[in-house]
């Protein structure tokens, strides 16, 4: 019931609500509020005066009335049996006490929704919904009017996250008497009441002291400078961001100091760092930037830590805190660096607001911050908050990893813009060979043939730029998109973005000039430090194999990676006629050095397949491929493909809608050995060499396969 009632919350639940709401996240109700407050507290003057009302509801779950929960069920139209089964799932609560170890009694309540019940969230929001309903209407009449931030945006009125609840009004008498109406009007119908003691009423700067002690007893609210929090992040900012920040540095001290350093392997210290210690401040990390010298604060903390260091004899830190924070694969441990992974985190918001314009909190600071433009071009602007330089920050990050899909071309700027995937930084690194360059992609590409013109590309780039330009596009033409570069799948992650900002930082260290001197783990090859991670043993063992490397007391020269032969070969079991004595095989040879992935090979070879079976009239299809990857990709179309077999797999969905019945099916090498025995045999031939099913060597594969096949089965 819980999950069916999930689908239609979007649906029945006002945006200003942002909890259990599937879509909706916490982090718009914390711009959005941030914004608010920091506009209200910057109004020092001006005849518009505001006000923000913060409310904490007593018991708010334990107080909804059954009867006001039926009746909003059926407001919103659910079927009368749904209502009476949610009803029943309410009523068949019964509490016992056990006093003195023994059960005494029972209770039966007479209201109120459990805590835990995976129900009980959704039914909530929809009783809230009544309170958001009732200030909408008395907007909409004019009673209540709310605070336009800049004069720009919509009138926003009231935030709410479950039970927690902001009110935003001008100060008038009226417009806050009918304000206070609505909330008495919510809470006579729905049992909910005010605990007055712990809501605040905050004003803008501009109001008089005599006017706030007169509307605080109105409201019979205490008011208060503002609420220093807001769903557990600061709201007002200073100038000293340290000092705003400094709780969140006392939470993770006791983790460092409450731990026995002397019970604990380095492997538990690295466990204990990563899961704990520097993941505490990721919900702040995420929607604010923090100053250097906290993030400097905890590094130092985190290093002694992990060397052993106590209050009263510090050790020596042997490998450095950079270097640790490599990737194990590199010869870290592959801890956070904290400042890149606050922009990291941060750059995730920024990914929210390009890729979702359409939501509130997406209109809300459109509205405010770039009104006549997008996210990527907007500008800082005037008296800009702390959120909105936070979310700046991200965007930097967003506008590195960003990298333009190719369709058409005319979007994209050739000299400018990020679109070529296997290049350092997705730009073209050489400038033009001759003057007069082209400048957008689309000039570059052939468009009747759907390839690029050789001619342009070896009179204007660098022979390196050149190669990678050669990116396949897809046989039908595209709009240009913008996808997430540093995943191959096109899907933003924390995580990649992170590696993108750690490969540009070393990139950089690189080419920096240093008087230091090499160390010896410098060249041990990346597979040294994979296998030490990837043995399956006791981690203390794993670690103390990593300081022995780490340290340079033993000398080692790398093992070899076993070369991956990738054949790549196209093949092509053609359907067979129904007529058996004109059936034949064709397979289709391509060159193996054409495409450097097999994944590549596999969908050129199954879209060259599909087209040759439209040619001849084959509209009935079965593709049997032993790369589960490319089936995979096929079977589900919303799974997130490689960036760079992406639009081989679009050309191979447009040419299935011109079959009747095509099915992608994955098979296993073993069971399906004539198809490896028919590659090995186009590697001899060129172009296209079809066979009869009755020739002598085909025939004698075909028996051996079968009898493979059904051997495996028994």
């Amino acid at each position: 019931m819980a999950s069916r009632l999930q689908v239609v919350l979007d649906q029945l639940v006002a945006p200003t609500q942002s909890a259990f709401v599937p879509g909706r996240s916490i982090s718009d109700n914390i711009f959005m509020a941030h914004e608010l407050f920091s506009y209200i507290n910057k109004k020092k003057k001006g005849k518009q005066k505001f006000m923000a009302l913060k409310l904490d509801m007593k018991k708010a779950y334990d107080r909804v009335e059954w009867q006001f929960l039926e009746a909003i069920l059926l407001k919103f139209g659910f079927n009368t049996k749904w209502v009476s089964l949610v009803l029943n799932c309410l009523r068949s609560v019964s509490y016992k006490l056990i006093i003195n170890g023994a059960i005494k009694g029972k209770v039966i309540p007479s209201r109120g929704i459990r805590q835990g019940d995976p129900l009980s969230p959704a039914l909530f929001i929809l009783c809230s919904q009544a309170l958001s309903a009732v200030i909408a209407h008395s907007n909409r009449q004019g009673l209540i009017k709310g605070v336009y931030v800049k004069n720009r945006t919509d009138p926003l009125t009231h935030l709410l996250f479950a039970d927690d609840c902001c009110l935003f009004s001008e100060l008038k008498l009226q417009e806050v008497f009918n304000l206070k109406d609505c909330l008495e009007l919510y809470c006579r119908a729905s049992g909910q009441a005010i605990n007055l003691k712990k809501s605040s009423l905050s004003f803008s700067p501009n109001v008089e002291g005599r006017f706030k002690r007169w509307f605080s007893r109105i409201l019979k609210v205490s008011y208060t400078k503002g609420p220093s929090k807001y769903l557990g992040l600061p709201i007002d900012f200073g100038v000293s961001k340290a000092s705003l920040f400094q709780d969140l540095a006392d939470k993770v001290g006791p983790h460092f100091s409450g731990w026995k350093n002397k019970l604990l392997s380095h492997a538990g210290k690295e466990i204990m760092l990563k899961s704990v210690a520097l993941s505490i401040g990721n919900y702040t990390n995420s929607h604010f930037k923090l100053p250097a010298s906290h993030h400097a604060r905890i590094r130092k903390e985190a290093s002694n830590f992990f060397w052993g260091d106590d209050s009263s004899k510090q050790k020596i830190h042997w490998i450095s805190w950079r270097r640790l924070c490599r990737s194990k694969e590199r010869g870290g441990l592959g801890f956070r660096d904290l400042s890149l992974q606050n922009k990291a985190l941060l750059s995730r918001m920024a990914w929210r607001l390009w890729a979702e314009p359409d939501s509130m909190w997406g209109r809300f600071m459109k509205a405010i911050y770039f009104p006549n433009g997008d996210f990527l071009s907007a500008k800082l602007g005037a008296s800009p908050s702390w959120a909105w330089r936070s979310l700046l920050e991200g965007r930097k990050v967003l506008k590195d990893g960003l990298v333009w899909k190719v369709g058409v071309g005319d979007s994209v700027r050739i000299w400018s813009d990020n679109w070529i995937p296997s290049l350092p930084s997705y730009r073209v690194q050489h400038p033009p060979v001759e003057p007069n360059p082209p400048q957008v992609v689309a000039e570059l590409i052939d468009e009747p043939n759907r390839c690029w013109k050789a001619g342009i590309l070896e009179k204007f780039f660098h022979p390196s730029d050149r190669e990678a330009i050669m990116i396949r596009l897809s046989v039908f033409p595209k709009d240009d998109t913008l996808l997430w570069g540093a995943d191959k799948k096109g899907d933003y992650l924390v995580k990649s973005a992170y590696h993108l900002l750690s490969n540009q930082r070393e990139a950089r260290e690189a080419i920096a000039p240093s008087s230091g001197k090499s160390h010896s783990w410098e060249v041990v090859p990346s597979i040294v430090w994979k296998r030490i991670w990837s043995n399956h043993t006791m981690p203390k063992i794993r670690t103390f194999i990593w300081n022995d490397i780490a340290f340079g007391s033993r000398s080692w020269t790398g093992e070899e990676v076993v070369k991956t032969a990738q054949k790549a070969c196209g093949e092509l079991l053609d359907a067979c006629n129904n007529q058996a004595s004109s059936r034949t095989v064709s397979v289709l040879v391509s060159n193996p050095l054409s495409f450097d992935d097999v994944v590549i090979g596999e969908a050129l070879a199954i879209r060259k397949g599909l087209l040759e079976a439209i040619s001849e009239g084959t509209l009935s299809v079965m593709v049997e491929s032993d790369s589960l990857q490319v089936i995979s990709y096929l079977q589900d179309p919303l799974k997130p493909a490689d960036l760079k077999v992406a639009p081989i797999l679009e050309d191979i969905r447009h040419i299935v809608s011109y079959l009747d019945v095509c099915s992608f099916v994955f098979i296993s090498k073993a069971a399906n050995s004539i198809a490896d025995s028919l590659a090995r045999r186009a590697l001899s031939v060129s172009g296209m060499m079809v066979w009869p099913i009755s020739d002598p060597w085909l025939a004698e594969v075909t028996v051996s396969d079968t009898k493979s096949s059904s051997h495996s089965l028994q």
